[in-house]
């Protein structure tokens, strides 16, 4: 049995290494504890903080604990630059922007990638394969036909598998 945890073990490090390997930054493939911020631009605006020129970006957050266990996401202002965010405005500040060109009417929504999702969720399907690698091989080999002895109804003449009366 230790040698079926073992390989479970090595087949969820695999795991680990092909689901955190496909993400494009280069941190994404260290084991992590705490929250990761990261924008995405998705439209411009004509809002200005300072010199530099704000867009709608959607802010996405994760959750690590050792692998990415939970991910959110929400609508942001953003200088991408400075990798700063402020709130969307809203009610009549919203509509004074609008009114004014700055920002566009209706905002317009993303769409965030699914696999952003799959790699945010990453350590659920971790502990889902490692589950799966180490206690389906352990029910086949214990239940099924020939893998007991057989019962006949007759407590005096039970017999294995093998032939063998059993003790």
């Amino acid at each position: 049995m230790t040698r079926k945890i073992l390989l479970s073990l090595a087949t969820a490090a695999l795991g680990i290494a092909a689901i955190t390997g496909t993400a494009s930054d280069a941190n994404a493939a260290r084991w992590k504890l705490g929250t990761e911020e990261t924008l995405h631009r998705y439209a411009e605006t004509g809002v200005t903080s300072g010199v530099s020129a704000l867009s709608l970006c959607y802010k996405a957050t994760t959750y690590h604990f050792g692998a990415p266990a939970y991910t959110t996401d929400e609508k942001v202002l953003c200088d991408e630059a400075q990798k700063k965010y402020w709130p969307v405005p809203t009610g009549s500040q919203l509509k004074k922007f609008q009114s004014a060109g700055h920002m566009p009417n209706p905002i317009p929504d993303y769409k965030r990638p699914a696999i952003d999702y799959v790699l945010g969720y990453s350590l659920w399907l971790i502990l889902a394969a490692v589950g799966a690698f180490t206690i389906v091989p352990m029910v086949r080999s214990k239940g099924g036909p020939g893998n007991g002895p057989e019962y006949n109804g007759d407590t005096q003449n039970q017999t294995s598998s093998d032939g063998r009366r059993a003790a």
